[in-house]
């Protein structure tokens, strides 16, 4: 799933915060597989008119040795109007050949410079009282706005959008 929204409200209260980045390194719990549905990520375009096809976002394991001290959180500025959130479920994940239950980060890196602000975080199975939060909505009942496609020679997948522009 992918939403436009106008406004800064998500990014503002995304926990862990946005970074002024392009790359967003997410360590990942043991049992991630098990106890989250998918990844959630955010982005603040800097441009009012956002043409989503120039947003493809590529997945890998994190090298070892991963440094956060450059990191510098995002912070609103004045050109920030929208905000673009990906939902992608681990079951879309399952069947590429990129797919391991072992990695222990992962590295998005959203391969657009016209955003200022990216961020990921896993969305939990489970809800705050510990029952199963289940959905009355199957994932065959609506069209997927964006494609899904491993890349061999970087053992990464690529998300881009199937949507030409907003």
């Amino acid at each position: 799933m992918i939403l436009l929204l106008r406004g800064l409200k998500i990014p503002m209260g995304f926990t862990p915060p946005l970074l002024w980045s392009q790359r967003y390194t997410l360590q990942l719990p043991e049992n991630w597989r098990d106890d989250f549905s998918g990844f959630l990520m955010c982005a603040v375009p800097n441009k009012s008119i956002i043409f989503i096809f120039d947003f493809k976002i590529i997945v890998k394991q994190a090298s070892s040795g991963v440094s956060f001290e450059d990191d510098v959180v995002w912070e609103e500025s004045d050109g920030d109007m929208n905000t673009l959130v990906w939902y992608v479920s681990f079951d879309l994940l399952r069947d590429t050949a990129w797919w391991n239950q072992t990695y222990k980060a992962l590295s998005f890196e959203i391969t657009t410079r016209e955003c200022s602000g990216f961020g990921v975080r896993l969305v939990a199975k489970k809800n705050r009282s510990r029952l199963m939060e289940t959905s009355t909505t199957n994932s065959h009942d609506y069209t997927h706005l964006f494609k899904i496609e491993y890349d061999k020679a970087f053992d990464a997948i690529m998300i881009s959008s199937l949507v030409d522009y907003y």
